[in-house]
């Protein structure tokens, strides 16, 4: 993407360039027509960063389910049956 400023100079914008101002956040500020109102500003709260390491209840309880039922369908025997044909 190229940008084009006032003076005449443009500059690019990589992936890269995104992909840092998607984990610092970024401002940006528009001057129309000499005035000073229009700005765009996105950051990121650090907070947002810090997840829990341990799931929720719910998480817990369809991960044990999830695993006695795997158990269990190992742990039953196939039956075995005869065929018999007659001619």
């Amino acid at each position: 993407m190229d940008a084009r400023i006032c003076g005449g100079n443009t500059f690019a914008v990589t992936a890269l360039d995104l992909a840092a101002f998607d984990a610092m956040g970024y401002n940006i500020s528009v001057d129309v027509l000499g005035k000073d109102n229009a700005y765009f500003q996105t950051t990121r709260d650090i907070a947002t960063w810090f997840n829990s390491a341990v799931p929720e209840p719910s998480t817990w309880t369809m991960m044990i389910a999830g695993f006695g039922l795997v158990g269990g369908m190992m742990r039953r025997r196939p039956r075995s049956t005869r065929a018999t044909v007659t001619i």
